[in-house]
């Protein structure tokens, strides 16, 4: 930590279980102390619904898709099947919540996964503020965050530069440039799909492309969704109008 900053984080779940395990109703939180990366921090456990609504179902749609390719690995019939599923549930964590060779889920595990799918520990120095600002501001700043981050990652806005401190401003002005694109964008979707949050309506938005093909001499192009959501948001915007000659 640097000396005299004031400074708000996450702890990692799992090297935590302790204070993942602490008691709290729906939407509250507790405080307590413990010594962390070599010093005393302030300690603030939440839960929020909508945190355990959106890890719910990221989890359940990740177990389905790793339930199911176990499941095809040790059908295949393969001598080495047994070996690749044990491996495969090692790489996406969760060989001890799919117990091998029956498939069978371990409640236990399930449950304490579930526990834990609201929570979050806070650790921070900054003891003259409310933990309910904190919460808030860490909520807020790691949705932008992660945004500016899948935004970098695909390539969305980024000028041609090397990096000095003069160019990263402008780096800096294009994300944030992508960004309230994307929050335009998410204001008109959230009329029509009511789940969507602002992360989710760049995956939306992924899922919806042109796809050019070429036929002889000519060129053909065609709108491609691939989920529901991307359908409703192409018909709404009018996007299937790019595919039209």
């Amino acid at each position: 930590m640097i000396q005299g900053r004031r400074y708000l984080g996450a702890l990692i779940q799992s090297d935590h279980k302790d204070l993942m395990s602490l008691p709290l109703e729906r939407d509250s939180f507790t405080e307590t102390s413990k010594f962390v990366s070599g010093r005393d921090h302030r300690i603030i456990v939440y839960h929020s619904s909508k945190l355990e609504k959106k890890r719910m179902i990221a989890f359940m749609k990740h177990f389905g898709k790793v339930y199911g390719k176990v499941r095809r690995i040790i059908g295949s019939g393969d001598s080495d099947a047994m070996e690749k599923a044990r491996y495969y549930l090692e790489a996406e964590n969760l060989n001890e919540t799919i117990m091998l060779p029956s498939l069978k889920v371990n409640s236990g595990k399930m449950r304490e996964r579930f526990s834990m799918m609201g929570k979050n520990a806070l650790f921070t120095n900054m003891m003259d503020t409310k933990a309910e600002d904190l919460i808030d501001l860490y909520a807020k700043r790691n949705r932008v965050e992660h945004c500016f981050r899948i935004i970098s990652m695909k390539n969305l806005a980024s000028p041609v530069y090397h990096w000095t401190p003069q160019k990263i401003r402008v780096h800096m002005f294009f994300s944030y440039l992508a960004y309230l694109f994307l929050a335009l964008l998410y204001n008109r979707i959230k009329s029509w799909i009511d789940t969507v949050s602002l992360t989710s309506a760049m995956d939306i938005l992924d899922r919806i492309k042109i796809v050019y093909a070429a036929r002889g001499l000519k060129m053909v192009k065609r709108v491609d969704v691939k989920s529901l959501e991307g359908a409703v948001v192409a018909e709404k915007m009018k996007l299937l109008d790019l595919a039209k000659p």
